[in-house]
């Protein structure tokens, strides 16, 4: 073969001689070919770039290419809250005392100065509106407890007793008979004294007829009982005790089970005992098992001598 390599490699096919287009002739086309070069165009591409990372670290413009807007924030001043209004159930209460030359700011001083109980929502502050219930003149009050007639200081507070005269708790704290003839039912609310939203909201919203009943667990159990008392609720006691499907459902740390001996379940029920004062008497908090076991009768007996 005479051909040269170039001239074979560069030949399209079927073509029987190479057409090599027209050089341009002068010095631009001196430039032009020399730029054509793969090692100058190499070159000045990468001049090209050196160059362009050259002004992005002089100019400083880290966000450089990346869109952007400015706007312009205007600080205005909070509009006043109006105040919330107090609804009052019952004849409403002056909240200034005599000789007073300011209203009272917020219901909590009106509740300390008017003895009335203030039910707010759960989280609210006594800026919000709040219920205010007046109780009425003649709704009976409950005695004061602990009564030192009928209580005693055991291991773990204070614990009732019998009195002189075989004096009951239930003859103390109970709540006067109400007038009337014919049926009565007597109502019990369980499981109170551990939520303290739904311990308040039975304890201002239930009629004081109706009675509560409060576990020893509550950490504000004994506060939350004498709200009752001063709503004028009977108040009970209830007893964690050993259901049939324990330990799946579990009376809690201090419940009385059939496991136990004689001296444990004693200790227990003293401490369950010393809680609050006040109520006339207990109840069970789940217990089935128990009390279908001989061990609930010197419970029992204990309850009895008390």
């Amino acid at each position: 073969m005479t051909e040269s390599n170039d001239d074979i490699l560069t030949r399209p096919l079927g073509v029987a001689e190479a057409q090599v287009p027209d050089q341009p002739s002068g010095r631009f086309g001196r430039i032009v070919a020399t730029l054509r070069r793969p090692k100058v165009a190499a070159g000045a591409i990468a001049a090209a770039l050196v160059a362009s990372l050259g002004l992005v670290v002089a100019l400083g413009d880290p966000q450089g290419g990346e869109p952007h807007a400015e706007a312009v924030i205007v600080i205005r001043e909070a509009a006043a809250r109006p105040p919330a209004p107090v609804a009052a159930v019952e004849p409403q209460v002056a909240t200034t005392a005599p000789g007073q030359g300011q209203l009272q700011r917020s219901a909590e001083e009106v509740e300390s100065a008017s003895g009335v109980t203030v039910v707010r929502p759960l989280g609210s502050g006594p800026t919000d509106a709040v219920v205010i219930r007046v109780p009425s003149p003649t709704a009976p009050r409950l005695a004061a407890a602990p009564d030192p007639r009928i209580s005693e200081t055991g291991r773990h507070g204070i614990m009732p007793k019998l009195g002189e005269g075989r004096g009951r708790a239930l003859d103390v704290y109970a709540r006067s008979e109400e007038p009337g003839t014919g049926p009565r039912i007597a109502i019990v609310v369980t499981g109170l004294g551990v939520g303290q939203a739904a311990t308040a909201g039975a304890t201002a919203r239930l009629p004081a007829a109706v009675s509560l009943a409060f576990l020893p667990y509550g950490s504000e159990a004994e506060r939350a009982a004498a709200r009752a008392r001063d709503a004028g609720h009977e108040v009970f006691l209830q007893l964690p005790m050993e259901p049939f499907d324990y330990p799946d459902s579990d009376p809690g740390p201090q419940g009385l089970l059939t496991s136990l001996k004689g001296p444990e379940n004693a200790d227990r029920l003293a401490w369950a005992l010393a809680r609050f004062p006040g109520y006339v008497g207990t109840v069970n908090f789940m217990g089935s098992k128990l009390m279908a076991d001989a061990a609930f009768e010197p419970i029992l007996r204990e309850i009895g001598a008390r």
